[in-house]
């Protein structure tokens, strides 16, 4: 459990360094459905980071994005 823990950690941590080391002049903001509901490239990308990582770790796992819906997936994407 502590290895799963640690792995899922390090996925997050991965993902706020996409963030950290965004360029600001490079971010494309998207609408949304839905009054003054945006998506940045950067939010995508950070989905897209964490949802491959965390089904790496747990790939029986159900993973929910906010950017896109919903993704089931029942094997693992591999290292």
């Amino acid at each position: 459990m502590d290895n799963i823990l640690n792995c899922m950690a390090e996925a997050v941590r991965e993902c706020a360094r996409i963030m950290t080391e965004a360029v600001r002049s490079e971010i494309v903001v998207d609408d949304k459905w839905g009054h003054a509901n945006f998506v940045t490239t950067y939010d995508k990308k950070i989905q897209d980071k964490l949802k491959q990582k965390l089904l790496q770790i747990l790939p029986e796992a159900v993973f929910v994005g906010e950017e896109d819906g919903l993704y089931l997936f029942s094997t693992c994407i591999g290292y």
